[in-house]
């Protein structure tokens, strides 16, 4: 398929020089402000190893350089009242970017995804090359994913996740027409990140929440718990009550710090 034909948007031809790196992708992309308040429209540059955004394409001092090795998970997400949204993950924060249209966002993220699997591809040969080299165990203590696992793409050193678990979700709106979904949930640094069989994300910011309500074995019969905000109420489904408990006890403090800070 052809790129899209955007006065905005250009696919810089594929070629090298040695002197500096590729430029691969430009445009304009909206972000959302770091305090969560509006969106702003900046110029995003990606090149390889590197995406940086300027103020405007004209500007040549970036805001920001984000290293393509400090992003972990790259995926569309469901964004409340905005559409064509996808995030980068990295350790430090999430980055919200909004494209004009779907094409235009499909081919963001699956430029960012390539350099990244590349990126990806070469630390795994040195890694392979290390262990192999002095054979040394992986810490028990690890909280990363092997690459050949289907959850590859949370892959880090240190994510500053909170909490992670495989649970099964739903919302309370299409409650007749959806059955439980398997689903990975991530509170992470402000935000709980509903991954669901499709490959999208539901992004529920922890400010939006309006209350978190048990829901009684004796109706569901299953361990359930709701989160709800002013647009939806999410449906969420664990394997033992202690989960549950100890859920809603971390989403909970999580608001609670979210408020302060």
């Amino acid at each position: 398929m052809a790129p899209p034909q955007c006065s905005f948007l250009f696919q810089i031809p594929y070629f090298r020089f040695e002197e500096q790196p590729l430029q691969m992708l430009a445009g304009y992309l909206n972000k959302s402000k770091r305090s969560g308040n509006g969106w702003v429209k900046r110029w995003f540059v990606l090149r390889e190893e590197k995406i940086a955004y300027y103020e405007n394409e004209k500007e040549a001092l970036c805001r920001d350089i984000i290293d393509i090795e400090k992003i972990f998970a790259v995926n569309e997400v469901l964004f409340p009242g905005r559409k064509n949204v996808f995030c980068l993950l990295t350790a430090e924060r999430v980055y919200f970017l909004e494209a004009q249209d779907r094409e235009t966002m499909d081919l963001w993220v699956c430029a960012l995804i390539k350099e990244i699997q590349k990126h990806k591809t070469e630390k795994e040969k040195i890694e392979r090359h290390e262990k192999e080299k002095h054979r040394k165990k992986r810490d028990p203590t690890s909280v990363c994913i092997e690459a050949h696992t289907k959850d590859a793409a949370w892959e880090c050193e240190n994510h500053r996740i909170i909490k992670r678990d495989r649970m099964k979700w739903q919302t309370l709106q299409q409650k007749d027409k959806q059955e439980w979904q398997d689903c990975v949930c991530v509170l992470y640094n402000g935000f709980i990140i509903v991954t669901i069989p499709e490959g999208k994300n539901i992004v529920i910011p922890l400010d939006q929440i309006l209350a978190i309500h048990k829901t009684g074995e004796d109706v569901t019969e299953r361990f359930c718990f709701l989160i709800i905000t002013e647009r939806d109420i999410n449906v969420f489904s664990v394997e033992t009550a202690e989960e549950r408990e100890m859920w809603n006890k971390e989403i909970e403090l999580a608001m609670k710090t979210h408020a302060v800070s």
